[in-house]
């Protein structure tokens, strides 16, 4: 049995796989006659995964607003940016999360949800573009284990989610959005 992964570990994983089910939702749109099913499967997975990368990087907001010298304004005024950006970010994936519900309960036709997809995932695209993290000297220096194991909440239900959610949109992926061939920010599937 191999050694469990660690907290930022697991982040890590997260956000590698949010990248890969971002590309095959892209690869998906780009269909000539995309599958609504499985643009709902990589809906329901990045709804989840969104809500957990805004938590996670909340909780990573907080601790920078404390533990940030003061003095350092040019990293509190970024931190304001990343805070509204959150935001916006919050409000879309809420907003598309309703739209998917409408979709899995009947309430929106194929085209429009085909539609909706679209335009969350240019949205989202253009909001998580890749970007050096600009704090990383400071969660190097000022944060425990402690703080990534809260940070991270990877609780085994957590987990499972995940996992689960994961399969279901490998189980219906054509060989061209199978989202694990998709690259992601660190050079490919993870490890």
């Amino acid at each position: 049995m191999s050694d469990p992964i660690t907290p930022r570990a697991q982040i890590g994983v997260e956000r590698r796989r949010q990248m890969q089910i971002r590309g095959a939702l892209m690869a998906g749109l780009k269909a000539e006659r995309p599958d609504p099913a499985f643009l709902a499967v990589c809906s329901a997975y990045l709804v989840v995964s969104l809500t957990r990368l805004d938590f996670q990087d909340m909780e990573i907001l907080v601790r920078l607003r404390d533990r940030v010298p003061t003095s350092e304004t040019d990293a509190h005024n970024g931190l304001t940016t990343l805070d509204e950006r959150q935001a916006k970010a919050r409000a879309a994936t809420a907003a598309f999360a309703r739209e998917v519900e409408r979709y899995r309960t009947g309430q929106s036709d194929a085209a429009a949800f085909v539609t909706d997809v679209r335009a969350f995932a240019d949205l989202i695209q253009g909001m998580m573009a890749p970007r050096r993290n600009p704090y990383e000297r400071y969660t190097n220096e000022l944060f425990t284990d402690d703080d990534w194991a809260a940070i991270a909440d990877a609780t085994p239900e957590a987990v499972a989610e995940e996992k689960r959610l994961f399969a279901e949109v490998k189980s219906l992926a054509t060989p061209e959005a199978d989202p694990e061939t998709m690259p992601t920010l660190h050079g490919g599937p993870p490890r």
